[in-house]
């Protein structure tokens, strides 16, 4: 009764709206039904869906640097259900029911693949969500126009002193600019764009970025694959680059995935430490899978 119940829930939360509230409880349950199934939610409730965090200061606003795991879900949602005619196939329509379908594909592929908590399920229906949106707003004149006049703007001189005199504050002085004010770009060794620079050069080689990406959509009103990230993540949908790389797991990063707590508090716990709670939460992993593995075995008929 208990498993009826629960998959009868996770189908309503399935179907639910952006214009509602979404209680947690009952999306960390759809989560376990979705990733584990019936069972395991008849048994465990959400427990098994980990920890979702809602980090906010005391004064009710969100702390930077912090996700808000249900107000990123939100967002997802939204940006999901907007682009859902770019979904893959298979994909439902709807934002929630695509969060559960991540959760059954890798329930059906293997207790190994895929997202085990909810947290990272959230996390790749965001990921999944900006390449839907990508790959719909891709041929966009209107997307690249608003990206040239936001370039022109950060870069203007100021006029007067309006409410929003700080947002413009001219070109850098260690660029050097040609005859239209704009800075000079040229390739180098490697037949990438460079920036033409004074004797002090720009503070950072973030900022260099930065203003040499602003610098390419003035002159030229588009940018290179390389620095457009959404135009990145189309040539990879469509598979005329190479995926991207990723870095390899750290203690920080292997917890984080597997306890669902934020990175930058685990950073904080001496190494010896992270290496007992590393451990202790690879033995929760296995114990869960093993568990799951032999109640399939005794779901399955002789």
């Amino acid at each position: 009764m208990r498993e009826r119940e629960a998959a009868r829930r996770a189908i309503e939360v399935a179907h639910w709206a952006i214009d509602r509230h979404w209680p947690i409880g009952r999306l960390k349950e759809a989560w376990v039904v979705a990733r584990h199934g019936a069972g395991e939610a008849a048994l465990r409730g959400g427990r098994a869906a980990g920890p979702l965090a809602r980090e906010r200061a005391g004064d009710g606003c969100e702390r930077r640097g912090r996700r808000d795991d249900y107000l990123a879900l939100r967002r997802a949602v939204a940006r999901y259900e907007r682009n859902h005619a770019a979904a893959p196939d298979g994909y439902p329509a709807g934002g929630l029911a695509a969060l559960l379908h991540i959760g059954v594909l890798a329930r059906e592929s293997g207790e190994r693949d895929g997202p085990m908590y909810l947290a990272y399920a959230i996390g790749a229906l965001d990921q999944l969500s900006r390449r839907m949106r990508a790959l719909n707003t891709a041929d966009s004149a209107q997307r690249n126009a608003r990206k040239v006049a936001r370039a022109k703007a950060r870069h203007a001189t100021p006029n007067g002193n309006g409410p929003l005199a700080f947002r413009a504050g001219g070109w850098p002085s260690w660029v050097v600019l040609d005859a239209h004010g704009v800075p000079e770009v040229r390739l180098n060794d490697r037949f990438e764009d460079a920036l033409v620079t004074r004797l002090h050069g720009p503070p950072s080689p973030g900022i260099e970025r930065e203003v040499l990406r602003d610098a390419l959509l003035a002159r030229n009103g588009s940018l290179p694959p390389e620095l457009d990230g959404p135009a990145a993540m189309v040539l990879r949908a469509r598979g005329e680059l190479p995926p991207a790389e990723r870095r390899n797991d750290t203690p920080v990063s292997e917890l984080a995935r597997l306890t669902g707590l934020p990175a930058r508090q685990l950073a904080k716990f001496p190494p010896e430490q992270l290496a007992v709670m590393l451990q202790r939460a690879r033995a929760g992993q296995r114990r869960d899978q093993r568990r799951a593995r032999d109640r399939r075995e005794m779901e399955q008929p002789e």
